[in-house]
């Protein structure tokens, strides 16, 4: 990228390639609002990149290899959409509770075991799609995106909430999600008519619980856990 001029160049499409990275010497691009690199064979984002791309809003990264995300994904400030699926993901950054104008997140098709629940700081937050992973807990401060619209979590080993909250629609699943935050403050927790099969373990969460309604449902058994509620 030498002699292009770093304040002038807005956006690159360089999707369905076979680039192995992305040149650290792109950090100098600062003008940069939208970088599309899907379909190709990078394995990470720079970090230099990512402390100069304060203008990027748009990051496109869905089909490559990609194994990490550095911390410094934070510094994107200005960062809307994030799109890594179909990739090697084992974990998400911490650090990207901070990217606060992320409006649409997909993350599907990757390998993730969590689904940190600070996640939920992302006030702005649209669009969240995280199917064919390793997930078994949705953290149930998601709830506070009062944003999110469109919620995808199919094909997913779901234990909290149980498969049965999961496999119904994603405005559902919020609904659901936000009957437990309720709950923290009114300390009343209304289940019923959920088809619940399995016992919530997310209820085990709430040990100041003062009423629980589980009417009309399928349970065969309690957990002996929930004396944790007393």
């Amino acid at each position: 990228f030498v002699g292009v001029k770093s304040h002038t160049l807005e956006k690159i499409y360089l999707r369905d390639n076979k680039i192995p990275a992305i040149p650290s010497s792109m950090k100098v691009l600062t003008s940069l609002k939208t970088l599309d690199v899907s379909n190709n064979k990078i394995g990470t984002l720079p970090v230099e990149c990512a402390k100069n791309w304060r203008n990027l809003s748009w990051l496109e990264m869905r089909a490559n290899t990609l194994f990490m995300l550095p911390n410094e994904v934070e510094q994107l400030h200005s960062l809307s959409y994030l799109g890594v699926q179909q990739n090697q993901l084992e974990y998400l950054p911490d650090t990207l509770s901070k990217n606060t104008r992320l409006k649409r997140l997909h993350v599907d098709e990757n390998k993730l075991q969590v689904i940190n629940k600070d996640l939920s700081q992302l006030s702005l937050l649209e669009q969240f799609t995280m199917e064919k992973n390793n997930l078994d807990i949705l953290p149930v401060d998601l709830g506070l995106c009062e944003n999110l619209a469109v919620l995808k979590v199919d094909h997913n080993p779901w234990r909290s909430p149980p498969p049965e909250i999961m496999t119904m629609p994603g405005k559902e699943i919020l609904l659901y999600l936000r009957r437990f935050l309720k709950a923290r403050t009114t300390h009343k927790l209304n289940l019923d008519d959920y088809n619940l099969v399995n016992f919530p373990p997310e209820v085990l969460n709430l040990p100041n619980l003062r009423l629980l309604s589980l009417k009309n449902n399928k349970l065969e058994d309690v957990p002996e856990e929930i004396a944790v509620l007393s």
